[in-house]
């Protein structure tokens, strides 16, 4: 919804799962992609309410997925906290690789994509 810093329980992605998920987005054609913001704290004073990532890429000029951005450890991000990752490829897809962090399941905040 835009708002990184609520803490409303239908303002973040939680799902109901038991081990690491995936998230893929499929663009349906080429996009030349400048730049990924991630919000991953998803409640305040919940340090549990969280995923750390990775992120992979499928390339125009590649018939693989290309990992772009090595895990990102979330443990001391604060509700709000939005990390901006460079990206500068044209791609098709994004895969985004979510770990579950404690009792809880894989959750993100925000996903931002910026194109060219």
């Amino acid at each position: 919804n835009g708002d990184i810093a609520s803490t409303v329980h239908t303002s973040y992605w939680l799902t109901n799962s038991s081990g690491d998920q995936t998230l893929t987005i499929n663009f349906g054609h080429w996009t030349k992609l400048a730049q990924i913001n991630i919000a991953a704290k998803t409640y305040a004073d919940a340090p549990d309410w969280r995923s750390n990532y990775s992120i992979d890429v499928w390339m125009q000029d590649q018939t693989q997925w290309v990992k772009v951005v090595d895990l990102v450890d979330t443990d001391k991000d604060k509700l709000g906290t939005m990390r901006s990752h460079c990206i500068r490829k044209c791609v098709s897809q994004v895969r985004i690789n979510l770990t579950r962090e404690k009792q809880y399941g894989v959750c993100l905040k925000e996903i931002d994509f910026y194109v060219v």
